[in-house]
């Protein structure tokens, strides 16, 4: 994954991330909202290490910093997912539900750019010639 690629992710993730939470919540669907964010965030999250971790130079001084924040992945998820069941209230789906949608964010936005910079890279024929 290159820096460029995982940069143009993180922004567009973060881009669509406000405007879906935005629009949910301004139409009265607050539990949508926080589900969506939550789910998009923990996903923005798990994107934004590994792309420091895999693509970037860290310098040697960081590297106990990316460390710890690779370590704390699993319980940033724990509590997203935790915050997650607590918006549900143990009966509404909604939140749950939504935030699947979330969750599957990134890694759709990954699959539509890859899918756009192998369509950019075919050959474009002549028509009539």
């Amino acid at each position: 994954m290159s820096e460029k690629f995982a940069d143009r992710i993180l922004i567009l993730s973060l881009a669509v991330t406000v405007l879906a939470t935005s629009a949910m919540y301004f139409t009265g669907h607050w539990r949508w909202a926080f589900g969506f964010l939550t789910g998009a965030g923990l996903s923005i999250f798990s994107l934004a290490t590994i792309s420091l971790a895999v693509s970037r130079r860290v310098p040697p001084k960081a590297r106990n910093l990316l460390k710890l924040a690779l370590w704390l992945k699993l319980p940033a998820f724990a509590g997203g997912l935790y915050f997650i069941v607590k918006l549900s209230e143990g009966k509404r789906t909604d939140a749950l539900l939504i935030s699947i949608a979330g969750i599957g964010l990134v890694p759709a936005l990954v699959a539509l750019n890859s899918v756009r910079d192998v369509l950019k890279e075919i050959p474009r024929e002549r028509v009539g010639n």
